[in-house]
């Protein structure tokens, strides 16, 4: 992810001449929380999936 932002961070202060620090942050912080419930997800299925193998 911090690829990510890191080129973002350029291509804009290439074009627009700054750096728009609260769209990284909330750029960032969608991709963690997206990774979270992705991470959550997977979990419960497996829980489910051990609960009906019984």
């Amino acid at each position: 992810m911090v690829p990510v932002i890191l080129a973002k961070g350029t291509i804009d202060y290439l074009l627009q001449g700054q750096l728009f620090w609260l769209s990284y942050v909330i750029l960032l912080l969608k991709s963690v929380g997206g990774f979270v419930g992705l991470f959550a997800l997977i979990d419960l299925f497996e829980a489910v999936r051990r609960y009906r193998s019984r």
